[in-house]
């Protein structure tokens, strides 16, 4: 029951961050270097499919820790949200020197 739990916590949390991914990170990147940083992005999405049948595999070495790679993973990458900054009621820059500039 507890895993089951955790499997749809899981489907969930991943579910919005490809919507986050998708939808904010086009308007967060300056115009000039949107394309690059989407593309940058796409590009890790395909190599993180590729690797996830390797954690996969790592089953093989110890059977929790494909769990445990899968469970930290969402886990690290909230934590490390809180450390981006406020854009609430804030310009977004437009070019690469109003990045700079902050």
């Amino acid at each position: 029951m507890l895993r089951m739990a955790f499997a749809v916590i899981g489907k969930g949390s991943l579910a919005a961050s490809f919507n986050c991914a998708y939808i904010f990170s086009g308007e967060l990147f300056p115009t000039v270097i949107r394309q690059t940083g989407m593309g940058l992005g796409g590009t890790m999405a395909r190599v993180g499919s590729m690797v996830a049948p390797l954690v996969r595999m790592a089953a093989d070495v110890t059977p929790v820790l494909p769990l445990i790679i899968y469970g930290a993973a969402p886990i690290i990458s909230a934590i490390a949200t809180c450390f981006l900054p406020e854009t609430r009621n804030v310009p977004l820059p437009e070019t690469v020197k109003d990045v700079e500039r902050r």
